[in-house]
């Protein structure tokens, strides 16, 4: 009886799936690839959400400081004209949807509303709810001999809509950014796999598929 071979050999011209081999790798890296970018893209996000609402609170402080004591005047002297001036410098910011003057005894002295405002969401309530609103009183200098008195109040109300456009539009940039990324990082790791390690891999199994096992080299 002639012994069977331990390993049964593959038909003659068989050899490695190499398709096979090659695409489950590729959508391996491409799964890693695709998971680092999106973590990688959410801390981003995050980073960028908070840089955001400390810049957008920031600039705010600094356009009422610098229009506190002109908008103190038109307070005390009761100018309209020049209240509607300061609020209307304001209101010009495409992130002002609204911006008030009083007076100390709360009677507008100018007001601006945008006549259309988007609806408020889940989303623009978390990133800018607590940030939306800013008062300051009007301090005006009375002499040297007395303190300053607070004559009125300058109130104005950010555009929750307008600051969601901006925050989603970095949100498509990153995304789009990030996808690119990781389809660039899959194409060169399978790249470097396939050439340093699969291809010798595919080359060692074909050369032992092909080998006879009852083949004996001639002592």
């Amino acid at each position: 009886m002639i012994p069977r071979p331990r390993f049964p050999l593959s038909a003659p011209g068989a050899g490695p799936k190499k398709g096979s081999l090659t695409t489950k790798q590729a959508l391996l890296t491409l799964l890693i690839a695709m998971l680092i970018s999106s973590v990688a893209g959410s801390i981003e996000l995050l980073s960028h959400a908070n840089n955001m609402r400390q810049e957008t609170e920031q600039r705010i402080q600094q356009q009422l400081a610098v229009v506190n004591g002109a908008a103190a005047e038109a307070a005390f002297q009761l100018n309209p004209d020049l209240a509607h001036q300061i609020a209307y410098g304001l209101f010009s910011d495409s992130e002002v949807a609204w911006v008030s003057i009083r007076d100390d005894f709360g009677r507008s002295l100018a007001e601006y509303e945008s006549p259309e405002q988007a609806d408020s969401t889940w989303l623009s309530q978390y990133l800018f709810g607590d940030i939306l609103h800013h008062q300051t009183d009007l301090a005006y200098y009375m002499g040297s001999d007395m303190p300053e008195a607070v004559v009125g109040k300058i109130e104005l109300m950010l555009a929750e809509g307008y600051l969601t456009q901006q925050f989603l539009a970095r949100i498509y940039t990153v995304v789009g950014v990030s996808i690119l990324e990781a389809f660039i990082l899959s194409i060169l790791v399978i790249a470097f796999f396939h050439l340093f390690i699969t291809r010798p891999l595919l080359k060692v199994h074909a050369a032992i598929t092909q080998t006879d096992p009852n083949h004996r080299p001639v002592a």
